[in-house]
């Protein structure tokens, strides 16, 4: 995430491993739950420190805690939230368009000169579009961000309320956990934007409100 310039995560996906209540009696009188009986259920939370950031970077001291935040503060600071949904590929692109990630050149091992950014992706780019979401590996996970770029000023005062999906949010075939996790980010990303667009049309993805 710090590799993007401006980018706060402000609803994150995380996994949590439970029992769902069940287990066996052990020889010591605790429940022991066998892996077996072990299932991993997904959450939505309010990433603070974040948000934090975000609030104090926009107009400082206005954070004290969840639940005291200076709004007026914030009512006179210069923000235009703008949404944005799409597949991984146009949010990247979206991402390089606006300065959030530096357009880095590629070196071709085979040959002894650097191929221009804009003929290929560059491998921060590279690495976003293509990062697995159960991947030990550094990667983005999956929620709402806020995207301040590089030129955010009174006269851009733009910030991007970014939808970031995972893997298979946008498939027909995604499991009900992917879809479920959809639904939830699509009604959050829905109610702060002032507008909010859909970057998929430009790739024929089918738009999913729900």
């Amino acid at each position: 995430m710090h590799s993007i310039k401006g980018m706060y995560r402000i609803l994150d996906l995380i996994s949590e491993t439970g029992s769902g209540g069940l287990g066996k009696p052990h020889t010591s009188g605790l429940t022991y739950n066998p892996p077996s009986l072990r299932t991993t259920v997904e959450k939505v939370i309010i990433d603070q420190e974040s948000l934090k950031r975000f609030v104090n970077d926009v107009s400082p001291g206005a954070y004290v805690s969840l639940t005291r935040i200076d709004f007026r503060a914030l009512d006179n600071s210069s923000i235009k939230p703008v949404g944005v949904y799409g597949s991984r590929e146009r949010i990247v692109e979206l991402f390089l368009e606006v300065g959030s990630i530096e357009p880095y050149l590629f070196v071709v091992p085979a040959a002894s000169y650097m191929v221009p950014a804009c003929r290929l992706q560059p491998r921060s780019a590279n690495a976003l579009v293509s990062s697995r979401d159960n991947s030990v590996a550094p990667h983005l996970r999956s929620g709402i961000y806020f995207v301040q770029p590089p030129s955010h000023s009174h006269d851009d005062p733009r910030v991007f309320v970014v939808y970031w999906p995972e893997e298979t949010t946008w498939n027909d075939d995604a499991v009900s956990s992917v879809k479920r996790n959809r639904v939830t980010f699509m009604r959050c990303h829905g109610k702060p934007p002032h507008q909010r667009h859909s970057l998929n049309k430009l790739r024929q993805v089918p738009d999913k409100d729900s």
